[in-house]
């Protein structure tokens, strides 16, 4: 049964319980806008100001007065965004079933997701982007979508809406139009932007959303010449004039003192860009909308209207200083702004004081007959003045020490309230000079905002999770994909959608939190050295470092060792793709080595979603491992048993032979022509200072 087309009267009717609806929302949001363009300010400077009816405002002051400012505001955030996208995680795919078939086509859909991650679908920028906004603002809402005009352009055949078949030229030849294939589109909307229920106190209770834009009239009249009901648009845009509240995610209102604009231009004041809204009413499924409602409207005419073209596109990014029943974090910069006041005003005061101490006051006596006017700083000038009435410069005090060090408790504040401290600049605080002390601050700075990275790796796979829909959906039989293998390395392949589990379960690996500064590890590196870590006469050495969790070899040790661990990754590789693939035990074999990555790898989510035969025959190679390692640690032990025993069994050391000399016999040298006689006991030469070298 074909689906009922909606009527311009109901489709007015629907606008009447949108608008409500859109009032309320912008009735909540605007009470945030004052707030959400003052953190912007700051973050980009702007920070002598306050907030009005029409965006941020500069403060008026007259030029000779010092108006300072030391944005830590910047480095702030820029540490926030930086600690967060380092942590990007490596997704993975679980099986809907435990048949072989959906484990094979889960692995396929794992490495599509993977290959997003590393290309244009998850675009790094975006990404960047949208973790700035929700430092600043608090919270971000990223938009999955479907942009029909993204992607390859290629020729397609045409095809007759009503029929189904290919259109014909005269010749009986199909017809092509050459058109973009369709591609998944990133994008990231800014919570002045992206309006939503006020009741809603989380994600989940969301119910709608407006996307509402600012945007050229004639780009719209070029997209949209027709309305929901085949009318003409042209002249019924609801034209707007400049909103600095609509657009404050990067606004600055103009300084007085000038008449430029940080960012953007006055877009109306051009003929022909007049700007117009344009709203985008999202709502999810419920029992009255099955399949949601997607609503597109200027002013009161309705651009479009129907069922949502997909699931839904919407999920929102959490920033830091979540509250416990509010929508939208408070985000790094709202905290740190007082501070970031004071620190302006004093740096203020400072250069205010600094100038009096270049410039000081000039005492002139009265009747002195100097000229003021003739005082510059042109070197040799001569300045005539009446004997006993010599002018003098005043002399100003010193800067206060106070101000110094009131700028440097402000910082400290500044960096305890943000969370970020020197050490996550890479500035090691003072007094610390200890490696593993520096670590342990590293870790324990890392702790204070692991939450915030294990939510920004769920939503990374929440994103993911919407972009494997929306392959299934829209991708065509025979595109060409490109895909990150194992060994990291692309390849083209056609896409074909019996490949692929769109059913599957993106999950994402728990994040370690372990520091990974090169300059912590360098220092930390230096400290085991002097403690003799890595000693190789002494026997405590080995025990210290697998205490301290350090790996230590020399380079030939390090290279044999690579290649038993390359072999045992190509193992588990093999068994993912294969599941009958034969994995042997060789008695050759560093058995540690392939332990070590084998048993790391069987607690992974990727060897747990594998079949329950591949991974019992997973789990008995490892037995053959450990078999092979304690056979080979009992023959290494009986050994030394043996050799310990020949010791205890050959009795007393033979007395000396009268016929060596003695050093006190006056023999030649120490022992004087003393030799030695068993061959079995002789010793290889020391080496020589360029063999050494060689070493």
């Amino acid at each position: 049964m074909a689906p009922k087309k909606i009527t311009p009267k109901k489709a007015q009717e629907m606008m009447d319980e949108v608008e409500g609806l859109y009032r309320d929302a912008l009735s909540a949001t605007s009470q945030r806008v004052p707030s959400l363009i003052e953190q912007m300010a700051f973050y980009r400077g702007y920070q002598w100001g306050t907030t009005t009816p029409v965006g941020w405002v500069q403060d008026e002051y007259d030029l000779d007065e010092a108006r300072e400012t030391l944005n830590y505001v910047r480095p702030t955030v820029r540490t926030a965004v930086s600690d967060v996208l380092r942590s990007m995680p490596n997704p993975s795919v679980v099986a809907a079933s435990d048949d072989q078939m959906s484990h094979t086509r889960a692995k396929a859909s794992q490495k599509l997701l993977r290959s997003f991650l590393r290309s244009g679908v998850m675009n790094f920028e975006t990404m960047f982007r949208a973790e700035m906004a929700a430092q600043i603002h608090g919270a971000v809402w990223y938009k999955v979508i479907w942009d029909p005009n993204a992607g390859r352009y290629k020729d397609m055949p045409l095809v007759d809406p009503e029929t189904g078949v290919f259109e014909e030229d005269d010749f009986g030849l199909p017809k092509f139009e050459r058109r973009a294939e369709g591609d998944i589109r990133l994008e990231f909307v800014d919570i002045i932007s992206a309006v939503c229920d006020p009741h809603a106190r989380n994600e989940h209770e969301v119910e709608h959303i407006f996307h509402r834009k600012l945007l050229p009239v004639r780009t719209l009249e070029d997209h949209f010449p027709m309305d929901a009901f085949n009318k003409p648009t042209k002249g019924r845009w609801q034209k707007r004039e400049f909103e600095r509240g609509l657009l404050a995610t990067d606004i600055v209102e103009n300084d007085r003192r000038s008449n430029q604009t940080p960012g953007y231009g006055n877009y109306s004041a051009a003929s022909g860009n007049e700007l117009a809204d344009f709203v985008e009413y999202w709502e999810k499924p419920s029992n009255r909308y099955p399949r949601g409602r997607l609503l597109v409207f200027s002013g009161s005419m309705v651009v479009a209207i129907g069922p949502l073209p997909y699931e839904w596109p919407w999920i929102l990014r959490l920033g830091q200083n979540l509250l416990p029943n509010g929508l939208y974090p408070d985000g790094v910069v709202r905290d740190i702004i007082p501070i970031q006041r004071t620190i302006n005003l004093n740096a203020s005061k400072k250069r205010e004081w600094m100038e009096k101490i270049l410039s000081p006051p000039l005492l002139v006596p009265h009747g002195s007959g100097i000229d003021v006017d003739m005082f510059d700083d042109v070197a040799g000038s001569i300045i005539q003045y009446n004997p006993g009435l010599r002018p003098d410069w005043m002399r100003v005090p010193d800067i206060p020490s106070s101000m110094f060090s009131l700028e440097e408790q402000s910082v400290s504040v500044l960096q305890t309230i943000s969370t970020y401290s020197d050490i996550s600049r890479g500035q090691p605080p003072r007094g610390y000079d200890s490696g593993r002390a520096l670590a342990y601050l590293y870790e324990f700075q890392k702790a204070i905002h692991e939450v915030d990275i294990h939510l920004f790796r769920h939503d990374v796979g929440r994103l993911l999770s919407k972009c494997l829909q929306l392959c299934r959906d829209y991708y065509d039989e025979g595109r060409v994909v490109k895909i990150l293998g194992d060994n990291n390395k692309w390849s083209a392949t056609y896409f074909k959608r019996d490949d692929y589990d769109f059913e599957a379960e993106v999950v994402i690996e728990s994040f370690s939190g372990q520091p990974n500064s090169r300059a912590l590890r360098y220092a930390e590196a230096i400290e085991l050295y002097q403690l003799g870590a890595f000693d190789p006469d002494n026997p405590s050495a080995k025990s210290l470092r697998q205490i301290l969790e350090v790996d230590y070899d020399d380079a030939a040790t390090h290279h044999r060792k690579e290649i038993h661990y390359s072999r045992a990754r190509a193992e588990q590789a093999a068994l993912v793709d294969d599941p009958y693939a034969e994995l042997m035990v060789l008695g050759q074999d560093n058995h540690d080595c392939h332990l070590d990555l084998h048993i790391d790898f069987a607690v992974t989510e990727e060897f747990l979603s594998l079949p329950e035969n591949v991974k019992e025959r997973f789990l008995a190679h490892i037995e053959q491992h450990e078999m092979w390692n304690a056979r080979q640690t009992e023959g290494v032990a009986a050994e030394q048993s043996m050799l310990s025993g020949q010791v205890a069994t050959a009795g007393a050391p033979p007395p000396k032979s009268p016929m060596l000399p003695s050093p006190r016999d006056g023999g030649g040298g120490a022992y004087g022509d003393l030799t030695i006689q068993n061959p079995e006991l002789e010793e290889e030469p020391l080496p020589t200072p360029e063999e050494l070298t060689e070493i």
